[in-house]
């Protein structure tokens, strides 16, 4: 078992690589996937429950460190045939 580990040698070139690549690597690591998605109801954009939705939305915003952003759209966006077949769509 241990007769096929190879023991890992650094030399200056290897150590000054690894240097120069960690920011991109880290960065690329900790980039923020981010989630739109759009929302709509069938009331009024004076309606308490336009409000109320793009606070709920906003939130979740804050909650996930802006991975999550969701736009809220009154009377369905005047999509024609009423309510679209989902009130979520990503």
């Amino acid at each position: 078992m241990f007769g096929s580990c190879k023991m890992i040698v650094l030399n200056r070139r290897g150590v000054v690589f690894g240097l120069v690549t960690s920011p991109f690597i880290i960065k690329s690591a900790c980039a923020k996937p981010v989630v739109r998605g759009r929302q709509f109801h069938n009331q009024p954009e004076k309606s308490h429950q336009h409000q109320a939705l793009i606070d709920l939305w906003e939130a979740v915003k804050v909650e996930t460190d802006g991975k999550v952003e969701v736009s809220v759209h009154p009377q369905n966006n005047a999509v024609a045939g009423g309510d679209p077949p989902c009130s979520i769509c990503w």
